[in-house]
């Protein structure tokens, strides 16, 4: 009985951390939307990846989606986050789960480099994007692959490489030689 009273207050803590967590991110600007974990497997199914390839999460939340790339893909992936209980959620879950090729970054999204990223992930809302398309642009190597979950990146539909209009949409631009 008490083991049972005792994850039940577990799971009411963390249920409440997740929602005050929710609320600073709205607070913050750049509202907390998490990417169920059978979204991340459909949208991240059929990458080639190689294990020199490294990968981004831009916008990450809970980590959920940099855990599930590190763990299947056996890459080094990284999540930036603005909000820092999300981060420390997510660095929390990566040592239960003793991922050490996860590293979470809490920082603003254009604070950080993007150089040695192969593989970029967007769950984000097209205007913030198009802010950072400049960024991205500037810095990431020719033929990175960027997935954006859910939205088209106007600027970039000549790179267009697949759409997926099911449920979740997946739109993958695969960066040209000469941008």
């Amino acid at each position: 009985m008490a083991i049972i009273l005792l994850a039940l207050v577990v799971f009411l803590m963390a249920l409440i951390y997740v929602y005050v967590a929710m609320a600073i991110s709205d607070w913050l600007g750049v509202p907390f939307v998490p990417t169920y974990s059978w979204d991340v497997k459909t949208l991240l199914s059929g990458l080639t990846v190689n294990k020199h390839d490294v990968f981004y999460d831009i916008g990450a939340g809970d980590g959920s989606v940099v855990r599930y790339a590190a763990k299947h893909f056996g890459i080094e992936s990284y999540g930036v986050e603005k909000n820092r209980m999300l981060v420390w959620y997510a660095r929390l879950a990566s040592w239960v789960t003793r991922q050490q090729n996860v590293h979470m970054i809490a920082a603003d999204a254009f604070s950080v480099s993007y150089r040695k990223a192969t593989i970029i992930y967007l769950y984000l809302f097209p205007e913030f994007i198009a802010k950072l398309i400049i960024k991205l642009k500037k810095e990431c190597k020719p033929g990175t692959l960027v997935i954006s979950h859910k939205f088209i990146i106007k600027p970039w539909s000549k790179y267009l490489e697949k759409f997926d209009d099911i449920k979740p949409r997946r739109v993958v631009f695969n960066q040209a030689i000469n941008w």
